[in-house]
């Protein structure tokens, strides 16, 4: 699964502040998985916006 968010380092920071745990964060771009308390495991990517979305 994946998610789209507006901001990477926000959504992380609501991630760990909710039990989730980093597997892998590359940033922006890259594979930013993260695992949530009940062990699903998911891809965080930042929406992109401007030209060419």
């Amino acid at each position: 699964m994946e998610l789209f968010v507006d901001d990477l380092d926000t959504a992380k920071a609501h991630f760990l502040a909710n039990g989730c745990k980093i597997l892998r964060w590359h940033g922006k771009g890259k594979d930013c998985y993260i695992e949530d308390p009940f062990g699903v495991r998911f891809n965080v990517w930042e929406q992109q916006t401007g030209a060419g979305s």
